[in-house]
């Protein structure tokens, strides 16, 4: 590993990404850490968070924490906040050490590495160890990455992974483990369930084909039947797969066996015992979304997902057949341009999701620098902008325990002012920018669709 060719990047990323974790903080994700850590050095205590984030998320956070706590005093983890101005923003009397924020934010690190491992896996088996190294820098070293993991705290990276690891095991024939990975990425959050759908597509689609070449001495009544069962087994042993991480984490279940305080169940008691937010979440964004228009926010969202779902399908296929596909460069270019609109539809967040995918294409396609070139406009255009409004909410909570001379409020006011404006930043946007966003990523999404039908030719045996 020391003579590794992305050696120098993940020094540099890793760097970054420690420096970040113990200076910066979001007060968003502040607040739910804080009762992250309630829940876990006083079991019982953390009833709110229960309702807010999954079992999965608090178990996760648990490893690191549970381990410094053997060394470490719990009133060491937190700090007092004085400033009453800043109570009141930030709506919370303490804020988390800087080692109790690098404790929280280590297993989103670990992530941030696993799924640059995998994207450079990947690429170097279709493109060679030069575009591989590429593509992993394009993942590790993306500001987005590393502003959602490292300061806003965002686990999207973690079902990010699962996701990934999902597709290449299908490509493996690892079906059940397949399903167990994206089973779990789906309990941490639900936004990859377009990814199931995608995979579903593939599995049978794939199977479809697999029967394709065989003889035709089979009676043609049973041929069809025959081709859809080949893809219903790998999809009944992926189903499988998917239904044993739920079982894990039903009320009751033991989680990872971490004791009392990170064994919190999936429970709403007003759901009777099971919390269903993952499964109510997305009835919920579609019902938002009829009556949402003015904004057209959730919409967008809705969207954007099925825009990245169905490229997900492209990069199964991909893999599968080790070949690159037979897209045009325009079709690509709209690819780029929808996952580029994607976190201004979303508002910053969703970066884990597409991310991975564009920097996939970027390597494997015809279209390499210019969707470099866009991408990392865009991109770093969008940090700088986040930051000149963001930047004094970012910094303002660690330093505001020892710097009282500081005029906060002067300074949050401002960052709040620029924040309410609308414009491309904010979930109200104008209307008319919206429209154009969803029309292009509709444009994307059905041109995606019929060239990856078009290009499922019967081959070999895949699946």
């Amino acid at each position: 590993m020391l003579r590794h060719p992305i050696r120098n990047i993940l020094l540099i990323g890793l760097i970054i990404r420690i420096v970040l974790a113990l200076i910066a903080v979001w007060p968003d994700t502040e607040y739910f850490q804080l009762l992250s850590l309630r829940t876990i050095i006083s079991p019982g205590a953390g009833a709110p968070f229960d309702n807010i984030y999954p079992a999965t998320w608090i178990t996760l956070i648990s490893l690191p924490l549970v381990l410094i706590l053997q060394f470490v005093d719990p009133s060491h983890l937190t700090v007092p906040l004085s400033n009453g101005f800043l109570q009141t923003v930030a709506n919370m009397t303490s804020l988390a050490t800087p080692l109790a924020m690098v404790a929280i934010k280590l297993p989103l690190i670990v992530a941030d590495i696993l799924v640059g491992l995998l994207i450079y896996t990947i690429v170097r088996r279709l493109a060679g160890d030069k575009k591989a190294k590429f593509a992993f820098a394009l993942w590790f070293l993306s500001p987005m990455v590393i502003i959602e993991s490292c300061i806003f705290g965002q686990y999207d990276v973690i079902v990010a992974l699962l996701s990934l690891l999902a597709a290449y095991l299908i490509t493996r024939k690892s079906y059940i483990e397949a399903g167990v990975a994206f089973s779990l990425g789906f309990l941490f959050k639900p936004l990859n369930l377009f990814f199931g759908i995608s995979i579903g597509i593939f599995l049978l689609w794939f199977g479809f084909m697999s029967l394709s070449d065989r003889s035709s001495t089979i009676k043609e009544k049973y041929k069809i039947r025959l081709r859809w069962l080949a893809g219903c087994k790998p999809l009944a042993k992926f189903a499988a797969g998917c239904i044993i991480p739920v079982i894990a984490f039903l009320p009751g279940g033991q989680l990872l066996g971490i004791g009392q305080s990170a064994t919190t169940r999936l429970t709403w008691p007003q759901l009777g015992g099971i919390n269903l937010w993952f499964i109510e979440l997305i009835p919920l964004r579609i019902s938002q979304s009829i009556f949402t228009w003015g904004h057209l926010h959730y919409p967008s969202v809705l969207i954007g997902f099925l825009v990245i779902g169905a490229l997900f399908i492209t990069l199964l296929t991909t893999i599968t057949v080790r070949r690159q596909g037979d897209f045009s460069q325009s079709i690509y270019l709209l690819a780029v341009i929808a996952l580029l609109l994607f976190p201004i539809l979303y508002t910053y967040t969703g970066a884990h999701y597409y991310i991975p995918l564009l920097a996939f294409m970027a390597v494997t396609i015809p279209l390499l620098h210019l969707s470099v070139f866009v991408y990392g406009l865009l991109n770093f255009s969008l940090v700088a902008w986040t930051l000149a409004l963001l930047g004094p909410v970012i910094i303002w909570l660690p330093l505001a325990v020892n710097w009282d001379i500081i005029p906060w409020e002067p300074m949050v006011n401002w960052t709040m002012q620029y924040l309410s404006l609308p414009g491309l930043f904010n979930k109200n946007a104008s209307l008319d920018i919206r429209l154009i966003a969803i029309i292009i990523a509709l444009t994307c999404l059905i041109s995606i669709t019929i060239t990856s039908v078009r290009n499922l030719k019967p081959r070999n045996k895949y699946i």
